[in-house]
């Protein structure tokens, strides 16, 4: 009996894990997005007349440099824990970091992508 607790211990972790590394997976490949954007919104930085549009730019700049701070940091931390009493645990609060880093990346791109639709010149 101890075994079959154990093996449905593991599958939890390892369903756990699968969906951390789909949300990785998911959002990694729109990094080089995330860097393409911020290149041109600091460029556009240079032909702003007014601090809104100035102010507007530098969040947008913020916004995605942190989503890439973010995913690099969440990435050098994550490290795959052995079954143990605190393994579930560790996995479902990485669980909720890599969904609020994907979810910084989907709306650093997205509201990007529509202020540069918006002021393209």
């Amino acid at each position: 009996m101890f075994s079959c607790g154990s093996n449905n211990k593991q599958k939890q972790l390892d369903t756990v894990d699968k969906q951390i590394m789909d949300t990785h997976d998911e959002v990694m490949p729109r990094m080089g997005e995330v860097l393409r954007l911020r290149k041109k919104i600091q460029a556009k930085l240079d032909s702003c007349l007014s601090p809104t549009c100035s102010d507007t730019l530098n969040q947008l700049s913020y916004a995605l440099t942190k989503a890439d701070a973010d995913m690099m940091k969440w990435m050098r931390a994550y490290k795959k824990p052995e079954a143990g009493d605190t393994a579930l645990t560790y996995l479902n609060t990485q669980l909720k970091e890599i969904e609020l880093v994907k979810t910084q990346i989907l709306e650093g791109i997205t509201h990007a992508k529509t202020y540069l639709e918006i002021n393209e010149k």
